[in-house]
């Protein structure tokens, strides 16, 4: 009886071996039919589940391939959506309340990262830029904290706005010399504007784009700045655009002989870069002007 027992036994433990499928729970996970429209895993199934989100990670299309760089219109209303977050609302209402100096600032900026400021160096011997090369800097901008008003000034404390960028345009940023083509450590006598210790400005001469940041994340403290006073954020970047040499801001202000600052900006700027226009007729995807 047990030499039966013990048989029945070892005959079923080597039916479990057999390599005989054990059915799945659920019966879509078993399927090696031959639709490969989408290898892609499902959300939670990804090998590397912490992967980074945001501009840090690769973009890429939906037959695998690298994804075309996002327009300038995108990464507006990507932006313009986290401002209007930070302040509760939404981009049409947000876009309804900007004053046109506001406005100004945020188009001209934007261009000027999005348009002007490629990130990579330029490739030797003067080849074409392709593929990673044509990643621009407002790729890796990620939040807009605030936009100020001229307050009815072309110069002061206004008619600027605040950035948190990504891990990469930081570094750009920081690296004076390997990155940003287009921008170089600041000569401005005056330094940074406080509380940054850091700053780098265009080659171009006016209208000159200006940005201030932390040279090292470890520096970072609250800015104190009106709309930003509690922003203590290693990634956070001031920019604003000199169009004279009292670094007077405004884009709605004028600039004897060049005219209005948005008008000038344009024609200084549209060439550079992947050129083209500014676009700063803008006005948020699906708002009202």
């Amino acid at each position: 009886m047990r030499t039966r027992s013990f048989l029945a036994l070892l005959l079923l433990g080597c039916g479990a071996a057999s390599g005989e499928p054990i059915p799945s729970p659920d019966p879509a996970a078993g399927s090696t039919g031959s639709d490969t429209s989408d290898t892609r895993p499902a959300p939670g199934d990804s090998a590397e589940p912490d992967a980074p989100a945001g501009p840090d990670a690769p973009v890429t299309s939906p037959d695998g391939g690298a994804a075309p760089p996002p327009t300038l219109r995108e990464n507006r209303d990507r932006l313009i959506d986290t401002l209007a977050t930070r302040r509760g609302t939404t981009r049409c209402p947000l876009w309804t309340e900007l004053t046109d100096t506001q406005r100004g600032v945020f188009l001209t900026i934007s261009d000027l990262l999005g348009k002007r400021s490629f990130v990579t160096n330029d490739p030797p011997g003067g080849k074409a830029r392709a593929g990673a090369d044509l990643a621009m800097a407002l790729d890796h901008v990620t939040m807009v904290y605030d936009i100020r008003d001229s307050f009815g000034k072309n110069g002061g404390a206004g008619n600027r706005i605040w950035l948190q960028v990504d891990a990469t345009l930081i570094a750009a940023l920081r690296d004076f010399d390997g990155a940003l083509p287009e921008w170089s450590k600041s000569k401005d006598f005056a330094g940074p504007h406080a509380p940054f210790d850091a700053s780098s400005e265009t080659n171009t001469g006016q209208p000159t784009g200006q940005a201030h940041f932390w040279s090292a994340d470890a520096k970072s403290k609250p800015l104190g700045r009106p709309g930003v006073e509690d922003v203590d954020d290693p990634r956070a970047v001031e920019i604003d655009i000199d169009y004279n040499l009292i670094h007077d801001s405004n884009p709605e202000g004028t600039y004897f002989p060049n005219g209005k600052g948005r008008a000038y900006y344009t024609k200084v700027w549209t060439p550079k870069g992947v050129g083209g226009s500014p676009e700063l007729d803008y006005v948020p995807t699906g708002c009202a002007n």
